[in-house]
């Protein structure tokens, strides 16, 4: 009887035992599925804003019959938001920020995309040359914000790059044809918006100096509207519910 007594204990604290186990892995799963969707719930640095500034633009060139011809391309300037959180009770610096990984999920039909720094001319932000080409952009912590120098206030400011779709085609310059320099250039090449639009992601990491470093993932459709109609379009998103940081 006693024997039996004991096998009923033993089954009934195997019982509660793993009970109690499969309620804290029940727990600790909720959890990380809460913050694989919502990621970090107080960052030292939020990014508050994506702004975007869709359109197209020329160089001119010479051929080799020596006659002027526009190189047209679409661009897209893009500027992140970044201001420190005021809940968060550490004194934190950033230390840097980094955008990389560019890949295209959704390519377009005609071009090519690439990505470019700031130019260090002061009269021209970017400059769609080789030189600017870039895989991967850091901005630097620094007293005070220069795009020029990819230099960040360390307490918040603005980072920007422009995503270009280049070798789309030129054109011959008529000097008596009067042209916007917006995305109507375009039109000259006969290149469509559904033949421009594509989608690209790319990682965004926020270093804080002696503190923790976080990363999100970014998507972009690319242009934000039909700048062969519209010549400029324009988006701003502060809602920003797909960007989600985690801890790294």
């Amino acid at each position: 009887m006693i024997d039996k007594r004991l096998f009923t204990n033993k089954i009934r604290n195997t019982f509660i035992i793993a009970l109690a186990i499969f309620i804290i892995l029940l727990i600790a799963g909720f959890i990380m599925l809460k913050y694989d969707v919502q990621g970090e719930t107080n960052l030292p640095f939020n990014l508050s804003k994506i702004s975007i500034i869709s359109t197209a633009k020329e160089e001119t060139l010479k051929n080799e019959e020596e006659k002027w011809q526009m190189n047209i391309l679409q661009n897209n300037d893009i500027y992140f938001y970044i201001e420190k959180n005021n809940n968060y009770k550490k004194d934190v610096v950033i230390e840097k920020i980094i955008f990389d990984n560019f890949n295209i999920i959704e390519e377009n039909t005609i071009g090519e995309v690439k990505v470019y720094k700031p130019s260090e001319d002061e009269n021209v932000v970017y400059k769609y040359k080789e030189d600017y080409e870039v895989s991967s952009v850091e901005y630097k912590g620094s007293l005070v914000t220069n795009n020029k120098f990819l230099e960040i206030n360390n307490q918040g400011g603005i980072a920007e790059f422009s995503i270009a779709n280049i070798n789309l085609g030129s054109h011959p310059i008529d000097q008596e044809q009067t042209l916007s320099a917006d995305g109507s250039l375009l039109n000259l090449i006969n290149a469509n918006y559904e033949d421009l639009k594509f989608s690209i992601s790319f990682d965004m990491t926020i270093v804080v100096e002696n503190e923790n470093t976080y990363k999100a993932q970014i998507v972009l459709d690319l242009p934000v509207g039909d700048i062969t109609q519209d010549g400029v379009c324009t988006m701003e998103d502060s809602e920003l519910t797909d960007v989600v940081f985690k801890r790294i």
